[in-house]
């Protein structure tokens, strides 16, 4: 069996923070997506933590952050907005991990 999410995340690392957003096939799978909850800036986060809910119009679902750190910056135009504009190259949080 396939899990329709199994890698949801694209990340990009600039001085020493790891962007993380939603890549295209996750995108369409969701479809239109209505709202999207997380941790907030400060957050202790491990990649096993479901951590991230998605509501969206083909399912509801909680995400894994790709990485384990502290969540710098979240998305405020995208994260907690309703019915957010969100592209592949959108990126959700910034992340400083831990080493």
């Amino acid at each position: 069996m396939t899990r329709k999410l199994a890698h949801p995340w694209w990340q990009r690392e600039r001085d020493q923070v790891v962007e993380v957003g939603l890549t295209s096939e996750t995108l369409d799978y969701l479809k239109k997506i209505n709202f999207i909850d997380g941790p907030l800036v400060g957050a202790q986060v491990q990649s096993t933590w479901p951590c991230l809910q998605v509501e969206a119009s083909s399912t509801n679902t909680d995400l894994t952050l790709p990485i384990s750190g502290t969540i710098v910056a979240k998305n405020e135009q995208v994260l907690n907005q309703w019915q957010p504009k969100i592209a592949h190259q959108t990126w959700l949080y910034q992340i400083k991990p831990q080493v």
